[in-house]
């Protein structure tokens, strides 16, 4: 949902008002998760009023498409004055970038107009799910945002977590020598012989 009041809400349709709040803002008729905010303020595109002269087309959203599939541009540009003034020009836009990796987009400032004695609050930045938030500025009174820059934001998202090797303790087997019987000579006792008798030579007559 395009905002006159200078916000993309892409989750609930928050009606236009005359308020913006720094971030992050509480819940309004629906929370106002999942906005960007490139210019939020109290804003008015009606045409024929005599700040629309600024621009050749006069006052309102402008949206377009640059560039060609899968790789496009979506361009959402505000043509917007002050609200309660005539010639205060608001000039911004958003370029939200087809098929990109970080969901980038872009918000480009033009001529932001001072409101002299008006107590305006201009909020920049981008607002998600409760607790996430990115406020590049909320400022008050008659100081609006730097004109002519741009700003870029990225959504880059957190890392998995690695798993980590732990090294784990493992037997290791280890070379006992086991001791092997070695054959002992043992004396075994051994039989003599038994002595024989021998006969004794008898005398023999001579002749």
């Amino acid at each position: 949902m395009v905002s006159s009041n200078g916000r993309l809400d892409f989750l609930c349709n928050n009606e236009p008002e005359f308020g913006s709040y720094c971030l992050p803002a509480a819940a309004r008729n629906c929370p106002y998760a999942y906005t960007i905010f490139p210019l939020w303020t109290a804003l008015d595109t009606d045409i024929g009023q005599v700040g629309c002269s600024a621009w050749a087309n006069g006052c309102g959203v402008f949206t377009s498409i640059s560039g060609t599939a899968p790789n496009r541009i979506f361009n959402v540009e505000w043509h917007a004055l002050l609200n309660f003034t005539s010639n205060t020009p608001q000039d911004f836009e958003v370029r939200l970038y087809e098929n990109d990796p970080n969901q980038r987009f872009d918000v480009i400032y033009g001529n932001v107009g001072n409101a002299f004695g008006l107590n305006y609050l201009w909020v920049g930045g981008v607002q998600g799910p409760p607790g996430f938030f990115t406020e590049d500025f909320c400022q008050t009174g008659v100081s609006p945002p730097r004109t002519n820059v741009s700003r870029t934001y990225t959504f880059v998202p957190c890392g998995s977590p690695t798993p980590t090797a732990t090294p784990t303790a493992t037997a290791t087997a280890t070379f006992t020598p086991t001791a092997t019987p070695t054959a002992t000579a043992t004396a075994s006792p051994r039989e003599r012989p038994t002595p024989r008798a021998r006969p004794t030579p008898q005398p023999h007559p001579t002749p």
